[in-house]
């Protein structure tokens, strides 16, 4: 084996047991690593849990035209991915901060008034979110509706319950 392969060997076997450690080990020991771990090599699994997870939060917007009318409700579109998002995929941290904030303003909006909503951080970074999917011409303001979607009846058609809907918002022109 030559000595680049040994040391390819090696590293590997490191992040291994690093990983491991990190997803089972002690919390706090792994505190500074996680926080060292600017490009995301340690994964986190939170696949089981007491409660496990029945839904999946989405976050849907729509615009209103210059006649007034609203444009059906529509997705917000996923960040582009690269060639190999199995291997490598800095856009996850995208979606996985866009599910914090969202859980963050689900959470708000028992809490605080509508008015005092509507500066929270969470509540300007989904926006700024929302408000970059390219518009129409016709489009003057967008909404976006964060909602939770289950399957659980023996149809199988999704129950959608809407955890947060935001104000109107004019679009940068």
């Amino acid at each position: 084996m030559r000595t680049a392969d040994s040391l390819l060997v090696v590293a590997l076997g490191v992040w291994f047991v690093v990983t491991l450690l990190a997803q089972f080990g002690p919390e706090r020991p792994l505190r500074r690593l996680r926080i060292a771990d600017r490009l995301g090599l340690l994964p986190r699994w939170a696949v089981f849990g007491p409660r496990p997870i029945d839904a999946d939060r989405v976050m849907l917007y729509r615009d209103v035209e210059v006649t007034g009318g609203c444009t059906p409700w529509r997705e917000l579109p996923d960040p582009p991915r690269g060639r190999v998002p199995w291997l490598w995929n800095p856009t996850k941290r995208v979606e996985s901060a866009t599910i914090a904030l969202s859980d963050s303003l689900s959470v708000a909006v028992h809490r605080l008034p509508a008015q005092q909503m509507l500066v929270q951080v969470p509540y300007l970074l989904l926006l700024g979110r929302v408000s970059r999917v390219a518009a129409g011409p016709a489009t003057r303001r967008r909404q976006f509706l964060i909602a939770q979607v289950r399957v659980r009846n023996p149809q199988g058609r999704p129950e959608v319950e809407p955890t947060f809907l935001s104000a109107y918002h004019r679009l940068p022109s």
